[in-house]
């Protein structure tokens, strides 16, 4: 079973987001740009695995676009506001862990979409410093 937490602070720590606030509106948005391109068994599909306050956000009536994952990532980076590279490992981080958390959920959405969304599914490390790397300087009070 997803939870809203769970989620929330997995793709957090993949996408090294500040908080989960910011994985929360990060989540949403992947999540609605991935209902657009799905026919409505696995939207609906999706929505019943989803916890509650996700569920609103992969909703959709429209017919699928059918696009490639490219548009995919182009329509979660306007609405996020980062470059297509940051959309992706956004993307990824949110439905790798959806994958992981329901298996066969995470199955039959790769089997509906076209290939080149194959990756997204696939579990990726978090981001690591090397030990010569130096950390970033807090923000100032």
């Amino acid at each position: 079973m997803i939870t809203h937490e769970h989620l929330t602070e997995e793709v957090r720590r993949m996408a090294a987001l500040p908080d989960t606030d910011a994985a929360t509106r990060v989540t949403r948005v992947v999540l609605g740009a991935l209902s657009h391109r799905l026919e409505m068994p696995q939207r609906r599909h999706l929505r019943q695995a989803l916890p509650g306050p996700e569920q609103d956000a992969a909703y959709a009536t429209v017919p699928p676009s059918g696009d490639g994952v490219t548009d995919l990532l182009a329509e979660a980076g306007r609405h996020l506001e980062v470059p297509p590279e940051r959309a992706l490992l956004l993307a990824q981080a949110v439905l790798a862990e959806i994958a992981e958390a329901d298996p066969a959920l995470g199955r039959e959405l790769r089997d509906h979409l076209p290939g080149d969304y194959a990756p997204l599914f696939s579990p990726r490390r978090p981001p690591t410093r090397s030990a010569g790397t130096p950390r970033p300087m807090p923000p100032r009070p």
